[in-house]
């Protein structure tokens, strides 16, 4: 709901944004500070021990610093600060834990429809969030910030951005560009809901951390820290169940107790559970216990932080298996297990899904170099074999595929489209989940096995590994087991091919990234552009298979008409058969790149790949999601872009700061 309150003055409000102040001030945002361009120039009134803003400071302030933005320091309220379609990815990641946020009011100083904005949230009191920002984008994702009374502030209508010179400007709960001088009521704004509260409130050490013996009742600790699911369960929960039955004042050691439950829980996240659901139902039994009524929430949330923390550091590894206990397994029947050369030969044989190409019940990867057609190859091969139809001169099982489109979806329509114009319907024979689900949430990629299973694919393509392994150092092979062991989950559970979509490495024919990921695969595809629109299939890797076949295929253009609605352009590529007739040699596409500008060109194919960035955000991209070694100064990183739309590798979109890779648009 709005307040229409209207700045004083007859001057341009963009000309002098503070006089807007007060208006801000009757509006419930009671710490409005005057800001030159995004820097307070007032000393003592921000931070976490800064003064609270008086009606006086802000009468001082429009005489003095009318020519300033306006900087909300957030008392009542909280800034959910996002940063483009990465940001919003990390929302996303969170909501799928904390419950989806309501509709609220935002600001931005980068037009309609941009998911680059901050959006406002009232809170029911003072609420101490020290350090949220850096705890929330370490468990969901980079691109987003949380601006509260300790940490920065939000800039504002009429505010005007320094770097583009545009004038921020408030959306209201649908959506929609508010007026001049149409402001947001603070006191009417949405609430955070209170799972996000409790999530984002400051976490306190405790006063003394406890020292943890070691347990000797662990049925893991002797057998390589692996556990399958109902190991696990039989493990935890009697302990929590044992917790939750300590009673005050007859039994003590409550913290002690509290602290090692925390501990045994936290060596299972995130491979068994994730940390929201951990600390939950730790949280439930110090409740029924009345530890928090006892000892203080703040104490107890303490406690089982810090002892969760401590058990993360040594995770336990998900195995797939029975439940029986490890330790139960005698030589003798493991003697019993081992086969001759004789039986050997009674097994099934391999089942190819495409054959000479890809096998049932197979982890496999396509890897392939910015711009070089991968989700288009993709499709196409599980348009085939949902159809029947020979993949380019191999012969297809054919059956049900599952489609994770983990960045793309509206390109995906329109390649959908195109396919269906030249080979046929796909009708349900193909099922397109529209969104990212990470695999280091180990209750929602359970949930994704659970789904997937239920179709009864032979062919499951996720596009691409680095958009679902969010908060993973893609280039550390423990991190990079939690893959393995997902794409693995998947593969157990419906005995299809798991294909996975993945980046080449900016050096070699690899895929880029931890070695773990070679040894997992099965099969791996590398898909070469070597000309314009035109591929090569090389099968790098075929375990038990020859892999000397190089697979020829051309894209072509399948017109799809215009939208009469908006003029764009609904054409798109499709897959056919080699051919060498009319095509002409790619120019100076990326091996004859610089390697700064090879950077560029997988951040863009990495993070955005569809929506293209700024240049600033791109910039980001490379500071924040990078390793070291990818890294580079401002100076290297503005040849680098400037050497890419010089050779027309990146273009601009319309009229917009947005640029996207010149290989990336659907034509």
């Amino acid at each position: 709901m709005a307040n229409t309150n209207t700045a004083s003055g007859s001057r341009s409000p963009e000309a002098t944004p503070y006089l807007a102040a007060s208006a801000y001030w009757r509006a419930g945002f009671v710490n409005p500070i005057p800001v030159l361009g995004k820097t307070p120039p007032i000393e003592g009134y921000t931070g976490r021990d800064g003064a609270n803003v008086s009606y006086s400071d802000i009468t001082t302030w429009v005489g003095t610093h009318a020519g300033q933005n306006i900087g909300i320091r957030h008392a009542n309220t909280v800034g959910i600060d996002v940063d483009g379609e990465l940001g919003a990815d990390s929302v996303r990641c969170a909501e799928q834990q904390l419950g989806q946020l309501p509709k609220t009011w935002s600001v931005t100083a980068r037009g309609p429809g941009q998911p680059r904005r901050t959006y406002i949230y009232r809170l029911p009191g003072l609420v101490d969030m020290s350090r949220s920002e850096g705890r929330f984008r370490k468990q969901f994702g980079p691109q987003v910030d949380i601006i509260h009374r300790g940490h920065r502030y939000s800039i504002v209508w009429p505010s005007v951005h320094p770097e583009t010179g545009t004038v921020y400007r408030w959306y209201d709960t649908d959506g929609t560009q508010v007026g001049d001088r149409v402001l947001p009521n603070a006191k009417l704004l949405p609430e955070l809901p209170r799972e996000w509260i409790e999530y984002l409130r400051a976490r306190d050490e405790p006063a003394e951390p406890v020292a943890v013996a070691p347990d000797a009742d662990d049925p893991f600790v002797t057998t390589g820290r692996t556990f399958t699911m109902d190991q696990a369960r039989a493990y935890c929960m009697p302990a929590l169940d044992r917790f939750a039955a300590m009673r005050t004042p007859q039994d003590y050691g409550f913290n002690t107790a509290l602290n090692e439950l925390a501990v045994r829980f936290g060596h299972f996240v995130p491979a068994f559970m994730s940390d929201a659901a951990a600390a939950g139902a730790i949280w439930k039994a110090a409740e029924r216990n009345r530890s928090v009524e006892y000892q203080g929430k703040n104490h107890v949330l303490a406690t089982i932080h810090s002892g969760m923390v401590r058990g993360m550091t040594e995770p336990y590894v998900r195995v797939e298996g029975s439940a029986e206990p490890v330790e139960n397994v005698t030589s003798a029947g493991l003697a019993a297990e081992f086969l001759t050369a004789t039986q050997l030969q009674e097994m099934p044989n391999p089942e190819p899904l495409v054959n000479g190409v890809l096998d049932m019940d197979t982890t496999s990867w396509l890897i392939g170099r910015a711009g070089s057609y991968k989700s288009f190859v993709a499709l196409d091969l599980l348009g085939h074999v949902a159809l029947g139809k020979p993949w380019h001169g191999h012969q297809v099982r054919q059956g049900r595929g599952v489609y994770i489109v983990a960045e793309g979806v509206r390109g995906t329509k329109l390649r959908v489209a195109a396919f269906e114009r030249t080979y046929g319907a796909l009708g349900d024979q193909v099922v397109f989940l529209p969104r990212p689900v990470q695999v280091r949430d180990a209750g929602a990629w359970k949930s994704l096995v659970e789904a997937v299973a239920s179709f009864e694919p032979v062919l499951v393509v996720i596009d691409t590994q680095s958009r679902v392994t969010l908060g993973l150092k893609e280039n550390d092979n423990s991190e990079m087991m939690y893959y393995v062991h997902g794409v693995d989950a998947i593969r157990t559970a419906t005995s299809a091919c798991v294909l996975t979509l993945h980046h080449q490495g900016r050096a070699g024919l690899d895929a880029r990234g931890a070695s773990s990921i070679d040894g997992a695969q099965d099969t791996e595809l590398r898909i070469e552009r070597d000309m314009d629109r035109h591929v090569l299939i090389h099968l790098d890797k075929m375990k038990d298979a020859d892999d000397s076949e190089v697979i020829d295929l051309d894209l072509l253009r399948s017109e799809g008409g215009t939208d009469m609605k908006t003029g764009r352009d609904l054409s798109s590529l499709i897959v056919v058969t080699g051919s060498l007739t009319n095509r002409r040699i790619v120019k100076d596409w990326i091996d004859n790149l610089v390697p700064n500008q090879s950077v560029l060109v997988g951040v863009f194919a990495d993070f955005v790949p569809h929506v293209g960035g700024t240049k600033a955000e791109v910039r980001r991209l490379v500071m924040d999601r990078l390793p070291e070694e990818s890294k580079m100064a401002g100076s290297s990183f503005a040849r680098a872009w400037d050497g890419l739309v010089t050779k027309g590798v990146i273009e601009r979109v319309g009229t917009s700061q947005r640029w996207v890779l010149t290989s990336m648009t659907p034509d």
